[in-house]
């Protein structure tokens, strides 16, 4: 993921209205903890946080809560591209 994908998920998650001003030294440390995730899966992640949580609780670890739900979207979609009911239409006569 580039630094300006990353700081598009951190502008999802600062619209919404769901983080705080963060310390530029956070950010940093967010984006070394993210860096690795497809950017298609934490915009996902990014906007799904935004729909399901009304707010994080003190102590909540926002950076591992994002690499869940990217990962969750992940397999989601995963199982649905590979599922024995589309792998058994593609062979039906």
């Amino acid at each position: 993921m580039t630094t300006n994908e990353f700081k598009m998920g951190m502008a999802i998650l600062s619209g919404s209205g769901l983080l705080p001003n963060l310390e530029p030294e956070t950010v940093k440390i967010w984006k070394e903890l993210l860096a690795d995730l497809d950017f298609k899966y934490f915009r996902q992640a990014c906007i799904q946080i935004c729909k399901d949580h009304v707010d994080f609780y003190p102590g909540t670890n926002i950076p591992a809560l994002i690499r869940q739900q990217a990962k969750d979207i992940k397999s989601k979609e995963f199982k649905e591209k590979n599922s024995w009911d589309k792998t058994f239409e593609r062979y039906k006569l």
